[in-house]
């Protein structure tokens, strides 16, 4: 299989990964990678330079493919600037500093924290621990602690399962620019929503939603008539 095919199904779809090696045992995949060189600027000075001062191998865990769990290794770079400075290469999202999961792992078990029965079983489906799920999703929530006073000119509103006490639905509120979560409602009532919008959407001209008949008269209730748009 051509290497940009292992690149592509593994979903690091990224045209300056380069494939240098892959091995199977058992049912995890090894696959090992390193990016493109390129010069990058000193965060110290600002110079650009490509000239490297060695490598280290950064080995963290990536999303399963096929049932298999996949380990990948990172060659990463580290560059030497002329002032002294030395640095690591830029990933392009792939993996922070320090991480032992990818960062489209890190994205999809807080998604699927968010909606699966418990925290134990988004563990066991995504191979870590539930402790390690649980301050995933408490750094992730701890915004949501304090409700924001008010909300953006635009937001954007959809309801996911999460099963609480208060509903098997909740109702989250985020910003489209920024892609942020704002605030999570404990559940997807009328009543809920119309409450939540007119205490904190005096300034909302622009909401983006599913055209769900009691989202929608709910919203119009709330806030008179701001622009709908369908999701």
């Amino acid at each position: 299989m051509p290497d940009h095919f292992i690149i592509q199904l593994i979903g690091l779809e990224n045209k300056n990964i380069q494939l240098v090696d892959q091995s199977i045992e058992a049912n995890t995949c090894h696959i090992h990678i390193q990016l493109k060189r390129k010069k990058h600027a000193c965060p110290q000075c600002k110079t650009r330079t490509d000239r490297i001062k060695d490598y280290r191998i950064h080995m963290f865990q990536h999303l399963k493919t096929a049932e298999k769990r996949i380990i990948i290794h990172y060659r990463k770079r580290r560059y030497i600037c002329p002032c002294g400075k030395s640095f690591d290469e830029k990933n392009q999202g792939i993996v922070q500093p320090y991480q032992r999961f990818s960062v489209s792992w890190h994205q999809a078990a807080l998604l699927h924290s968010m909606t699966s029965p418990s925290f134990t079983y988004t563990a066991k489906a995504f191979g870590t621990s539930t402790s390690k799920v649980i301050r995933l999703f408490d750094a992730r929530t701890t915004p949501f602690i304090i409700p924001p006073s008010q909300l953006p000119k635009i937001i954007a509103i959809d309801e996911f399962k999460g099963d609480t006490d208060k509903g098997k639905f909740q109702l989250i509120i985020a910003d489209p620019i920024t892609r942020r979560p704002i605030d999570i409602l404990e559940n997807r009532s009328m009543k809920t929503i119309q409450q939540y919008l007119r205490e904190r959407g005096q300034q909302v001209e622009m909401v983006t939603m599913d055209l769900s008949q009691a989202f929608k008269s709910a919203v119009q209730k709330a806030l008179g008539k701001p622009v709908i748009i369908a999701d």
